[in-house]
């Protein structure tokens, strides 16, 4: 039996397998999510720092 999770196969030959694969496949994406998140909110943090900046450079130019 193979199963496609979010682009993953996983083959296994009983149902336990399959579920153990399921439940890693979750846990992978919610560490994935976690991840995301945390990247967009450095991402806005920096956008944030780069208006600061552009705007005391814009007093020296």
């Amino acid at each position: 039996m193979t199963i496609d999770i979010t682009g993953v196969s996983y083959s296994c030959s009983s149902l336990d397998g399959a579920i153990d694969g399921i439940e890693e496949a979750r846990s992978l994406h919610d560490e994935l999510r976690t991840i995301a998140v945390e990247a967009l909110e450095r991402v806005e943090e920096l956008e944030a720092e780069v208006i600061e900046l552009e705007k005391e450079l814009s007093k020296y130019v």
